[in-house]
């Protein structure tokens, strides 16, 4: 981009992989000169909330944090009163776009635009779209991006999931999630997953917050399933756990040594370089950002065969995938894994590597919102 520009980034909530990008992506522009804020659900609730070392990671790079109500909750009544927040946020700091990363976000965006009376460009990054949502939410989703400058999808199955959801094709870039290659990993790794993880044949992550989405449940009776020929896989699962499921999944085994839930850790470059095996059993994805940092950590991947992670993982050419929700494809291919030769393995995990390289550093991704914000403000026709 050409000179500095005043940029506002407004999501729900900083958490997954999602809040990585987020983070990775602002402090990227501030690196660029850029002035940059991020405006944030401020309430909490089951499975929703600021991940505390994303928040510090902003105070660190110089990027003020202000925090609303109703960014998160669908409710018109309030919609008003975060809007009138917003614009005055917007109007101290002379923004220049908009990057939102959700619908409600990007409403609330649309009205404190209105408000401030300024013209600047929203767009919008569809980072998941959300299993859960009655037909009301998703007619509202697709209208509010309709009614912006941009929509962001973060793969070409979650183009084409907009596209038939109704967003309009001309609306909708692809850019894919891209991940720096220079990352901080502690000197050693937390004593108690170092102790569990121990001399185990198999050391398997599984990242992610814990629900039905992700299925973590499919791996954990993946393992149990093909115990009469190994109990030699221990799996670490490092997420946000405080889910109904979650609570649920982490009762059943709490006495199962093979298990062992971290929650929500900044460990996870540790934990990562510790791991022979990632494993994403998902029901649904955006763009696995745990893949990808998977491909530029060195781990084998094994992933659920869902369009979204096959538009990352060639099974057998940078890892190996399974028919989604069959257990006995997982069961199967854990035992694939347990007998690869180390040089089977390190081919998979050349190619991954070289994969990452090509397409989903921090800086493609970054230099394709350069673009796509250039774009819209030189057009100068928005609002």
């Amino acid at each position: 981009m050409k000179g500095k520009l005043n940029i506002a980034h407004v999501s729900t909530y900083l958490q997954g992989g999602a809040g990585r990008i987020i983070v990775s992506l602002i402090g990227r522009q501030i690196k660029q000169g850029n002035n940059v804020i991020c405006i944030l659900n401020r309430k909490a609730y089951p499975g929703y909330t600021n991940y505390k070392h994303y928040l510090e990671q902003l105070e660190r790079i110089g990027c003020r944090v202000y925090m609303l109500d109703s960014l998160f909750k669908r409710n018109e009544k309030i919609y008003p009163t975060a809007a009138e927040d917003m614009a005055c946020i917007i109007k101290e700091h002379k923004i220049d776009i908009a990057h939102c990363h959700a619908s409600v976000p990007a409403h609330i965006a649309s009205l404190a635009r209105v408000r401030a009376g300024l013209s600047f460009p929203i767009i919008q990054t569809m980072h998941g779209w959300g299993e859960n949502k009655t037909p009301e939410q998703e007619r509202f989703d697709v209208e509010v991006m309709n009614n912006i400058e941009a929509v962001v999808a973060v793969s070409d199955s979650s183009r084409l999931l907009l596209e038939r959801k109704g967003v309009g094709p001309s609306n909708i870039t692809v850019i894919y999630n891209g991940v720096s290659e220079v990352i901080r990993v502690p000197d050693c790794l937390d004593s108690e997953i170092e102790e569990f993880w121990g001399a185990a044949a198999l050391k398997v992550l599984c990242i992610g917050t814990v629900c039905e989405r992700k299925n973590q449940r499919l791996l954990v009776d993946a393992v149990i399933s093909i115990r009469d020929s190994t109990d030699e896989i221990k799996v670490v699962f490092a997420g946000d756990d405080n889910s109904d499921y979650a609570v649920e999944l982490k009762s059943d085994i709490k006495f199962d040594e093979q298990f062992k839930f971290v929650g929500i850790s900044d460990e996870t470059p540790a934990l990562m370089k510790e791991a022979d095996l990632v494993v994403l059993p998902s029901l649904s994805e955006g763009l696995p950002i745990t893949v990808i940092e998977s491909f530029r950590d060195g781990v084998l991947v094994l992933a659920s065969d869902i369009a979204e992670n096959c538009e990352l993982v060639e099974n057998a050419k940078n890892g190996l995938t399974f028919f989604s929700s069959s257990l006995s494809d997982l069961s199967s291919m854990l035992l694939k894994v347990l007998n690869m030769s180390d040089n089977e393995k390190e081919i998979l995990i050349n190619s991954a590597l070289k994969d990452y390289r090509d397409s989903f550093s921090i800086e493609k991704m970054s230099e394709s919102y350069d673009r796509l914000y250039e774009r819209f403000i030189l057009s100068g026709t928005f609002g």
